[in-house]
C-alpha cells in the first residue's frame, strides 16, 4: 500500500536586484532551475512561478525612457507525494529554502506551508523563514 504526504503553499520572495519587467519571468524561471526539488516516487512537487504584476522600481535611461523593474515574485510548491512522509517533505523543503535563502540571496517574506501526511493523519502548517539556516562565516 502507498503512502502518501500532500504539499500545498507559496512564498513571496525579494531579489532586490533590479529586473527590467519584461525579462522578469525568464530571470526568475532561469534562476529556479537548480532549485532542490520535493520528491515523490512518482513525481515531484510542482513549482508555480508568479512574477508580481506592475513594478516596484523605475530608473531613466540616458535618453530620458523610463525603465521598470520588479525584483518579486510568489513561488508555488503543490504537490501529492507518492512513498514519501512528513519528515523526509520538510527535509527537502529546508533544501529548496536555503537554495532560495542563501544560494540566490533571495529574502523569504510571506510564506506559509501544509503538510498532510496520510500516515501520521495530520496537517502541519510550517514557515520556510524557520527552515532557513544562517551561513557560517567563512560561507559568507
Amino acid at each position: 500500500m502507498s503512502r502518501w504526504t500532500h504539499l500545498a503553499g507559496a512564498l513571496i520572495v525579494e531579489t532586490f536586484e533590479e529586473i527590467p519587467v519584461e525579462s522578469a519571468n525568464a530571470y526568475f524561471s532561469d534562476k529556479l532551475l537548480n532549485a532542490p526539488k520535493v520528491t515523490g516516487s512518482e513525481r515531484d512537487a510542482d513549482l508555480f512561478l508568479n512574477v508580481v504584476p506592475g513594478y516596484n522600481g523605475c530608473t531613466w535611461n540616458e535618453d530620458g525612457t523610463k525603465v521598470e523593474f520588479q525584483s518579486k515574485a510568489v513561488l508555488t510548491l503543490a504537490g501529492s507525494l507518492r512513498d514519501r512522509d512528513q519528515g523526509t517533505v520538510i527535509e527537502e523543503l529546508t533544501k529548496f529554502a536555503n537554495y532560495i535563502a542563501n544560494d540566490l540571496g533571495w529574502m523569504i517574506e510571506e510564506n506559509t506551508f501544509a503538510i498532510n501526511d496520510d500516515g501520521l493523519q495530520n496537517i502541519v502548517t510550517i514557515s520556510l523563514i524557520d527552515l532557513v539556516e544562517e551561513k557560517k562565516d567563512e560561507e559568507i
